[in-house]
C-alpha cells in the first residue's frame, strides 16, 4: 500500500510513517510538509523514492513531480463531482479575499486543473491511501480529496474536538464514519449506565460549558480579545512604529502568502511586504464596513415570542466549507428556517466576533449585502449583539442552529436541542438533528416544538462511548509547543489509531 501524507508536521509523522510501514506495509511515497520542516524530512530520508513537496508550493499549485503523465477530466466526471468542485471554487476566496483578483472562469479552470494534477499523481505513485491531520480546506488538499474519490483512493483525516489534543478519524467530509456511528448507536440506547470513566479533561470541559459563559469562553476567543486590546494599547502603537522604522529595509522582500495578484494565477503571484500590507489595509477597511453594516441592524430583543438562535460561522473556514456543503452559504439556512418554522417563532441571528477581527480574513467571508439579504428574508429575523452572553441566548431558545460549530454541542449540554446543517464532530450525540433536506428540517421542527427534551443520561453516555474512539496526539501544527501529549505517546497513539481504523476494529 502506498500513501501520501498531507500537511503533516515531520516531528511526529516521520516516526508514524515508519511504524505504519512496518505494521501495515504502508509505504510513504509522497510527503507534503511545511518548508521549515523539509530539512528534517530530507535528513531522515524515509525512503529514497519518497517525493517531498512544501505546503507553501502546494498552496500555489506548484512543486509537483515533473514526470507525471497529464490527465484531463471529461464532462461526465466534472458533472459527477460538480458539487464538490463548487465547494472548492468557494474556498478560493482565501486566495482572493475581496474577490477582485481571480474571476470565476479562471478559478474554475485552475481548480479543475489542480484536481487533474492530483489524479495524475495518485496514478503515477499508485497511491492507495492519503492521510491528513485535518479536514481538507486549503484548496489544494480539497482538490486532492476530490481526486482521491475519482481514483478510488482512501482518504483518512482527523477531526479535532474541544478536548485538548483528542481527535478521531473520519473518511468523508460529509459525515462521521460508519463504524463510529455503529459503535455509538449500538450502545447509546442500552439502559445500563456507563461507568464513570470520562477523563478529567473531558469532565472539566463539560462542567465549564454547563456553568457560566465567562468561564467557558474558548481559548482562541480569549486570545483574540487580548490581541484586540493589545493592538489598541499605547505601548503596542509605539512598538509598531519603531518596528516599521527598523524593518523598512525588508519592505521589498517577498512575502510568504498564498494570495493571488490581479490578472495572475496563484503560481505566478508574488507580493512584497509593502504590497501585502496594502492588501491587508484594504481588507481591514472592508471589515470595518461589514461590522458597521451588522451593528446598524442590532437592536435590543425584548419580544416574548419563542425564538431559535442562529450562530453564524466565521468564514472562510473549514467548519463551513467544505463541512457545510451547500449550507456554507448561510443565508440559505435562514431561508429554510423562515419557511419551515411557524410564524410565531422568531429567528435571532448572532454574528461570530472573529468575522471582524483585524488578524483574520473575514473580508473573504461576507459580501456587503450579506446582512441586508438576511434581513429581507423575513420580518421575524432579529440581529443581536456579538457580545451578548451566548449561554443565556441558548438557555431561552427553542433550538440552536449551526453548521458544525462548538455552540451546537454546548447547546445540547445545556439542555437545548441543536440543528446542524453540516458535519459536526458531535453529530452522533443525542439532542442533535442533522439537516440536509426540508424533510429533515420539518421532522426536526415537529419533534422539537412538540416538546422534545434532551436526555442528559444519553448525552453523558455518548461522551463515554466517544472517548473510546479518541486519539490523543500532537498530530497537527496547531498543537505544536502546547505540551499536551508527548511525541512518543503521539506516535504510538497515531499508529494504533490509523491501523485500527483501516482494519475497522471497534474498541
Amino acid at each position: 500500500m502506498n500513501a501520501l501524507y498531507c500537511c503533516c508536521i515531520t516531528d511526529v509523522w516521520i516516526d508514524v510513517s515508519k511504524n505504519l510501514q512496518i505494521d501495515c506495509d504502508i509505504n510513504p511515497s509522497y510527503f507534503i510538509a511545511w518548508e521549515e520542516d523539509i530539512k528534517k524530512l530530507n535528513s531522515v530520508n524515509i525512503t529514497p523514492d519518497t517525493f517531498i513537496q512544501t505546503v507553501e508550493d502546494a498552496w500555489k499549485g506548484i512543486g509537483f513531480p515533473r514526470n507525471v503523465q497529464p490527465y484531463s477530466l471529461d464532462e461526465e466526471t466534472i458533472k459527477k463531482y460538480s458539487f464538490e468542485i463548487n465547494n472548492g471554487i468557494r474556498m478560493i476566496d482565501r486566495l482572493d479575499p475581496l474577490g477582485s483578483h481571480f474571476p470565476f472562469t479562471d478559478r474554475n479552470y485552475w481548480f479543475i486543473s489542480l484536481i487533474e494534477t492530483w489524479v495524475g499523481i495518485i496514478d503515477h505513485y499508485n497511491l492507495d491511501l492519503i492521510i491528513s491531520p485535518s479536514v481538507p480546506h486549503r484548496v489544494f488538499d480539497y482538490a486532492l480529496y476530490i481526486a482521491s474519490h475519482i481514483s478510488n483512493c482512501k482518504f483518512l483525516m482527523f477531526q479535532m474536538t474541544p478536548f485538548g489534543d483528542k481527535s478521531f478519524i473520519i473518511d468523508d467530509v460529509k459525515s462521521t464514519s460508519n463504524y463510529m456511528k455503529q459503535f455509538i448507536n449500538s450502545q447509546i440506547e442500552d439502559k445500563v449506565k456507563c461507568d464513570d470513566t470520562l477523563p478529567k479533561s473531558m469532565k472539566t470541559k463539560i462542567e465549564l460549558v454547563r456553568g457560566s459563559y465567562d468561564d467557558a469562553i474558548p481559548d482562541y476567543m480569549v486570545k483574540q480579545n487580548e490581541r484586540i486590546k493589545s493592538l489598541n494599547s499605547i505601548p503596542h502603537k509605539f512598538y509598531s512604529t519603531f518596528r516599521k522604522t527598523l524593518l523598512i529595509y525588508k519592505s521589498f522582500t517577498v512575502a510568504n502568502t498564498y494570495r493571488v495578484k490581479r490578472y495572475m494565477s496563484p503560481e505566478d503571484s508574488t507580493y512584497n511586504q509593502i504590497q501585502l500590507k496594502l492588501e491587508k489595509i484594504r481588507g481591514g477597511k472592508y471589515k470595518k464596513q461589514l461590522k458597521k453594516a451588522y451593528l446598524q441592524r442590532v437592536k435590543p430583543y425584548n419580544d416574548k415570542s419563542p425564538y431559535i438562535l442562529v450562530a453564524l460561522h466565521y468564514q472562510p473556514e473549514e467548519t463551513s466549507c467544505p463541512t457545510g456543503g451547500a449550507y456554507a452559504e448561510q443565508r440559505q439556512i435562514i431561508k429554510n428556517l423562515a419557511e419551515i418554522f411557524p410564524e410565531n417563532v422568531n429567528i435571532l441571528v448572532k454574528e461570530h466576533t472573529t468575522q471582524f477581527h483585524p488578524d483574520f480574513e473575514g473580508e473573504a467571508g461576507r459580501s456587503l449585502s450579506f446582512y441586508k439579504d438576511i434581513e429581507k428574508i423575513s420580518n421575524r429575523v432579529f440581529f443581536v449583539s456579538p457580545s451578548l452572553d451566548t449561554f443565556e441566548l441558548i438557555d431561552f431558545a427553542s433550538a440552536t442552529i449551526t453548521i458544525s460549530g462548538t455552540i451546537g454541542w454546548e447547546s445540547v449540554l445545556r439542555g437545548t436541542p441543536t440543528l446542524i446543517f453540516g458535519r459536526a464532530w458531535y453529530e452522533d450525540m443525542p439532542g442533535i438533528f442533522k439537516i440536509k433536506s426540508k424533510k429533515n428540517l420539518l421532522d426536526a421542527v415537529t419533534k422539537i416544538l412538540g416538546g422534545y427534551e434532551v436526555n442528559d443520561d444519553k448525552v453523558y453516555k455518548y461522551h463515554c462511548l466517544l472517548d473510546n474512539l479518541l486519539i490523543s496526539s500532537i498530530h497537527y501544527k496547531a498543537f505544536e509547543g502546547k505540551n499536551i501529549s508527548s511525541k512518543a505517546e503521539s506516535v504510538v497513539n497515531l499508529t494504533r489509531g490509523i491501523s485500527r481504523f483501516l482494519k475497522k476494529l471497534v474498541p
